[in-house]
């Protein structure tokens, strides 16, 4: 991760990475990115004790990639205690997670048609400032360790 400022274009290179993953990847396959920029995007949402992070900042960086995609955008942040875990989660629509604090464990599983079988799952470790971009139809699962995470999720298409 890198330090900027907002007035670096820090925001806006974080904002055209994760915008290219999902021109290059909606709709077909599960991608990651390490997006230039991402300390920007991470210090804006920031992590308040308190609450885990800023929701009014996180709506803006996600209505500023709505702007980007062309699609509305909705952002969500969830506080996923130590040792927590999610069951399997189907994506009802084009879902991008990004860690704001912490770090956690996330199993994918490709979308599924009639005539292919139910491919195995494939594991991934999620770091602050990696996105993790999933299409409609995949599945996924999520762990923390022994630390706690805020996780940002951005749904692309309508609300969260």
């Amino acid at each position: 991760m890198t330090a900027e400022t907002p007035s670096d274009g820090g925001h806006e290179a974080f904002l055209r990475d994760v915008a290219l993953c999902v021109s290059t990847y909606r709709g077909r396959t599960p991608a990651m990115v390490w997006p230039e920029g991402e300390g920007t995007a991470l210090a804006r949402i920031g992590s308040r004790p308190a609450d885990g992070g800023r929701v009014e900042e996180a709506d803006e960086l996600a209505a500023d990639l709505g702007g980007l995609i062309g699609l509305p955008v909705s952002a969500g942040l969830r506080h996923l205690r130590a040792w927590h875990e999610e069951d399997e989660s189907l994506c009802d629509r084009d879902v991008l997670l990004m860690p704001v604090r912490g770090s956690l464990n996330c199993r994918i599983w490709p979308c599924r048609t009639e005539k292919e079988p139910v491919p195995d799952g494939q594991d991934l470790r999620l770091r602050g400032g990696s996105v993790l971009y999933l299409p409609r139809g995949a599945r996924y699962s999520t762990r923390t360790g022994r630390s706690a995470a805020v996780l940002l999720s951005f749904h692309l298409g309508g609300d969260g």
